[in-house]
């Protein structure tokens, strides 16, 4: 699902640091959160189809604190894996991403 914003939505002063100045919803698709769809190369595809802005699937908090990161170099990715080696979750250096977090 891509939407179309077309409303002013920024984060509130002082939320972020300057790597996220300029965030801005208005006249972006945006490729809406879905679960165990929004993997890396899905995300990559809505980017490449015009998607400003894309969702990462909802982690759970505990989950990524158990994670290592690693950069896997043949890819060009960065990886969270648990470490019996289970991917949580993998991203490329320029993806503009909605990183979910969400705690049970």
């Amino acid at each position: 699902v891509i939407m179309w914003a077309d409303s002013e939505l920024n984060a509130p002063s002082g939320a972020c640091d300057d790597h996220c100045s300029g965030w801005s919803y208005r006249g972006k698709l945006l490729l809406a959160p879905m679960v165990r769809v929004n993997t890396l190369p899905f995300r990559l595809l809505a980017a490449e189809c015009g998607a400003g802005i894309v969702y990462s699937e909802e982690l759970v908090d505990r989950s990524v604190l158990e994670c290592v990161r690693s950069e896997n170099t043949r890819l060009g990715t960065v990886d969270y894996r648990h470490r019996d080696g289970k991917l949580i979750f993998s991203t490329v250096p320029q993806e503009r991403l909605a990183f979910q977090l969400g705690t049970a």
